[in-house]
């Protein structure tokens, strides 16, 4: 019997060139590992399941399941929502921490679809941290947050009211049922709609005009607004948690948001042109009348900052509806 020794060295050869294979497998996934970072510690939360996480804790009244499950697992709490982790404050003292003390770290939320199409993401409230959203803030802050000009809109206030107790007087006169819900929504409404163009001031030209811009459909407005919050509080949508699932659009929601995305722009969008042209006919006599006016002249400023976000139809439409 002789032995093949060019068989045997072929041998040899192919085991060792498995060997190190396999070591260099094992040396690279080790690699990896230690490149990997830890896993930090996170506040505590209930397991979820593969793929949807703990979408099925939230329930039909995802407010009352959040304060349920705060209850077991404390003010600061970890969920999964598909494969999105998100931190539950439900306590003044971790809001605090989470919206004022820590707010450049949180600012960036999560985008669900309604974020992703509304005003093409010029929306503030899913707008990630950076320049818009620190000057869409910085807007708001100007023209709402002083006392001087908070005072000088208080004849709105008062008027919108009076028109409030009249209203109330007379459906208490003719012994109507009064749904308080319904006079405050629209006492809200017509105050912030008033503040953004108010159709009870006129603006006079140089040739003596009077222009006045016309009264906003609050009955339209008021069923956009209930549909944003219905579609905005929808967060059983499993495409805005599990991204992969988004383009199936398995409930029906993308359809859904845009939609009404579509409807918003066109509800908004002659109200935004009809104050351009106002702007125009009044030229060097325009005095602003509302918000609306007063974003628009920003737009149009020469002289802003080359540092500051330019400010388009669609993030103008943005600021108005945080308003609204």
């Amino acid at each position: 019997m002789t032995y093949n020794y060019e068989y045997f060295l072929a041998s040899v050869v192919q085991q060792q060139a498995a060997f190190s294979w396999l070591l260099a497998t094992i040396a690279f996934l080790f690699i990896i590992n230690q490149r990997q970072p830890r896993k930090r510690k996170t506040p505590p939360g209930p397991k979820p399941w593969p793929i949807t996480g703990n979408l099925n804790l939230l329930g039909s009244i995802p407010h009352q399941s959040l304060d349920s499950l705060s209850q077991k697992y404390g003010e600061l709490m970890l969920l999964n929502l598909g494969s999105t982790p998100v931190l539950v404050a439900s306590s003044p003292k971790t809001a605090k921490l989470v919206l004022k003390t820590h707010d450049a770290v949180f600012a960036s939320r999560h985008t669900p679809a309604l974020g992703a199409r509304l005003f093409e993401g010029g929306a503030l409230f899913w707008s990630p941290y950076g320049p818009w959203l620190r000057q869409g803030r910085r807007i708001l802050s100007a023209e709402l947050g002083v006392t001087r000009k908070i005072d000088s809109l208080e004849y709105v206030r008062v008027e919108e009211r009076i028109s409030l107790v009249s209203r109330l007087y007379e459906e208490a006169a003719a012994s109507k049922p009064v749904l308080l819900r319904d006079h405050l929504s629209k006492l809200t409404g017509s105050i912030s709609a008033r503040l953004l163009s108010d159709h009870k001031k006129s603006c006079k030209t140089g040739d003596g005009r009077e222009l006045r811009t016309t009264p906003i459909d609050m009955k339209r407005l008021n069923e956009l607004v209930e549909e944003f919050f219905r579609l905005g509080g929808l967060v059983s949508n499993l495409g805005d948690w599990v991204p992969w699932l988004r383009p199936f659009d398995l409930q029906g929601c993308e359809k859904r948001v845009k939609g009404f995305s579509e409807e918003y722009e066109q509800f908004l969008d002659p109200v935004i042109e009809e104050h351009r042209a106002l702007m125009k006919a009044a030229g060097k006599d325009f005095v602003p009348n509302g918000l609306i006016d007063v974003f628009l002249q920003r737009a149009d400023d020469p002289n802003v900052e080359e540092s500051e976000v330019a400010l388009t139809r669609h993030r103008i439409m943005g600021l108005i509806h945080v308003i609204l």
